[in-house]
């Protein structure tokens, strides 16, 4: 998968930080792996873009809340 400089630093700069384990090493692995899939899902050319790293990175996390049933 081609790597671009703005999908590393929007990658380092806005998602890492987010999180407390920043440099897991199952964290690159998924998100590429995402990132694949949805190209191929979508028929365009692997890449790794600021939006695509978005998108893997939603399905890589949940969001901490309390489900009432």
């Amino acid at each position: 998968m081609p790597i671009s400089e703005p999908a590393i630093v929007h990658l380092l700069k806005n998602k890492y930080p987010l999180i407390n384990n920043i440099y897991a090493n199952y964290q690159p692995i998924f998100l590429i792996d995402q990132m694949i899939a949805m190209c191929e899902f979508e028929g365009i050319p692997y890449q790794m873009t600021p939006e695509l790293i978005d998108r893997a990175w939603a399905n890589m996390f949940v969001k901490d809340e309390v489900i009432v049933k």
